[in-house]
């Protein structure tokens, strides 16, 4: 039996009454020293993390609802706020297996072919450009695999906490849709260039490309649970289109259509999202489709891959050929220039063929070595792995965490079937 299944005793109870008064008492003192209600975060980072050793499937939930502010809120000397949760949710994961006694860890086989991709990674130290970017994102991808297994046997544990996490989601991305049609509203003027996001800190692609997520969830409530979902499905569609992600529309168009055709029974489905997609035609007024119209009648602006990314590419591209076979060193082509806006374009020129190829291994095992599991989780990773190849979400917790999650899904019907 694992961790998550054994029933709550009396030491339960006294440890989350110590784990509440901790973080209150420290919320508290933490404000008096701060005096500065600006950092709110701060204090809601320590009152939240003592209470998510409680549970660590919760951290699991905070990292990924908290995936479009990842880079808003900063805790200092810690860094953004999903990684100083993502090492507590570790924290809380260990004193779970310290209290269940004897636990089996499962291991997922996909993961090995990633470690061996980090591994590599860091090896690049010794020809890098800079050694200390290597350290840091070497780092930052050993928090991400851990989480990646601790999340697999959370999931594999208890399925209910698929629901708990789909709903959670599903919330936040109903509230950020919310949010971004009143800014839409209360703006003074739109133009053909106007890109709505929650904030101005908050990049419009990382935002489009987390509403991913959310729009699944409603699409395949509202096919499988109720019809209500369809007010969900139809407000996180109009927030996707508004951010002026072209991205996020295109990838949204091929996942649909892998999806209809996996499911050509699925009549009813395609009737109403084509009937939800003349909707949002009439309603959005036509600047929100200027980027998206203009890219594809452009032939100049799709050969240089959308403007700025044609040029940061043809730089990567250049840096993979000047040491094609291992690369300039994990994480240093930002370091070097600036943020590839490519999976790709970043995997092949910093670590070569070499890490193209242990990646590569990862996606097959991951995706394509049983078949594909035809369910919600898939179109979700899809969505989130062709999103990565434009948009720098690589390093971004959710990016993993959502292939945790297929893999569970595929892991279960394996099972299953067997």
């Amino acid at each position: 039996m694992f961790i998550e299944n054994y029933k709550v005793k009396n030491r339960e109870l006294i440890l989350l009454l110590v784990i509440i008064f901790t973080g209150l008492f420290t919320g508290i003192i933490t404000t008096y020293l701060l005096n500065n209600l600006d950092q709110w975060y701060l204090v809601l980072a320590f009152i939240l993390s003592f209470l998510l050793l409680y549970k660590p499937i919760f951290g699991i939930i905070t990292i990924i609802v908290l995936a479009p502010f990842g880079t808003f809120v900063v805790v200092d000397g810690l860094g953004t706020i999903s990684r100083y949760l993502g090492i507590l949710t570790l924290v809380s994961f260990s004193i779970r297996l310290l209290f269940a006694g004897n636990v089996k860890i499962i291991i997922p086989r996909e993961i090995y072919w990633f470690g061996m991709f980090i591994l590599f990674g860091f090896v690049s130290i010794l020809w890098a450009n800079s050694a200390s970017t290597v350290i840091t994102r070497s780092f930052t991808l050993i928090q991400l695999t851990i989480l990646y297994i601790i999340t697999y046997n959370l999931l594999s544990s208890n399925p209910k906490n698929y629901r708990y996490i789909y709903i959670s989601i599903l919330i936040v991305g109903v509230s950020i849709s919310v949010f971004s049609l009143l800014i839409l509203v209360r703006a003074q003027g739109i133009n053909y260039f106007t890109r709505i996001s929650v904030a101005r800190d908050i990049d419009v692609n990382h935002l489009a490309a987390f509403l991913l997520i959310p729009f699944w969830i409603s699409f395949y409530y509202f096919k499988d649970k109720s019809k209500i979902y369809i007010v969900p499905l139809l407000l996180i569609s109009i927030a996707i289109i508004i951010t002026q992600s072209r991205s996020a529309l295109i990838v949204l168009m091929i996942v649909l259509l892998f999806y209809f055709i996996l499911n050509k029974k699925s009549l009813k489905s395609i009737l109403t999202f084509l009937l939800l997609s003349i909707f949002i035609l009439w309603i959005v007024p036509d600047q929100y489709f200027y980027r998206f119209t203009s890219f594809i009648s452009d032939k100049e602006l799709i050969l240089s891959a959308g403007g700025g990314r044609g040029y940061i590419w043809s730089f990567g591209w250049e840096l993979f050929k000047s040491s094609p076979l291992y690369g300039t060193g994990l994480g240093n082509f930002i370091w070097i220039f600036r943020p590839p806006h490519s999976l790709f374009i970043q995997i092949i020129s910093e670590l070569g063929i070499i890490g193209l190829i242990l990646f590569s291994i990862f996606l097959y095992k991951l995706f394509l070595s049983h078949r594909l599991v035809n369910d919600l989780e898939l179109y979700i990773a899809i969505s989130i792995f062709l999103m990565s190849l434009t948009v720098d979400i690589f390093y971004t917790h959710y990016f993993l965490l959502m292939l945790s999650l297929y893999s569970v899904k595929k892991k279960t019907k394996l099972s299953e079937t067997s």
